[in-house]
């Protein structure tokens, strides 16, 4: 019940009003919690929101399933409609990506892979200017279709990939702005009275 602990089955009003009233007594003023549009149902989150306005809480609610890389934006939409969140002055922020990371894992990087290939024939070139740029040693072998993304490694230590690895980071600059941007225009499309950022 931990990740829906705001669904039906798991929300205890009891519990959460006693753990609220020590967050309060600890003269914090603000909570990160999370709901899922699986839970839109219970009406649980009217009551957590009506308890912190109580204690002057104010939240920063993280909106599931999904993240600007996946962006599941009827199902986000729909929880900010249902609790007509844009008028609730006790949510200060969405937060639309719970403590991302950036590779590991296996859909990502296929995802990553496509992007991160396009980037490179973009911003560098062909095979040719690639391993001009980065050193043959680095590109690979000559079977490879497109440049890999960078294994773990190589973000981690420095060695003759670091061009290669500047590139990466600058990839991934160039592809997280896009993501999250369009991703912030769709939620301030309903709602401009919230910021909206990640965790």
């Amino acid at each position: 019940h931990f990740e829906h602990w705001v669904g039906r089955g798991a929300y205890d009003p009891e519990i959460i009003g006693r753990d609220l009233r020590r967050i309060k007594a600890m003269n914090l003023n603000a909570v990160s919690v999370f709901i899922y549009h699986e839970s839109l149902g219970a009406q649980h989150l009217l009551d957590f929101l009506r308890r912190c306005e109580e204690l002057d809480l104010h939240v920063n609610l993280s909106l599931r399933p999904g993240t600007p890389l996946d962006f599941r934006w009827n199902e986000m939409k729909g929880l900010i409609e249902h609790y007509r969140l844009a008028q609730n002055d006790t949510v200060f922020a969405y937060d639309l990506a719970w403590e991302p990371s950036h590779g590991g894992h296996p859909q990502q990087q296929q995802t990553y892979q496509t992007a991160w290939a396009e980037w490179v024939e973009t911003h560098i070139g062909q095979r040719g200017a690639v391993e001009k740029a980065w050193g043959t040693n680095v590109v690979g072998s000559s079977d490879a279709q497109s440049p890999a993304v960078p294994p773990t490694a190589w973000l981690l230590q420095d060695g003759p990939w670091r061009q290669c690895v500047a590139d990466y980071r600058r990839f991934l600059d160039d592809f997280l702005r896009a993501k999250y941007a369009e991703a912030r225009r769709r939620v301030k499309s309903i709602d401009p009275n919230h910021a909206v950022s990640f965790r």
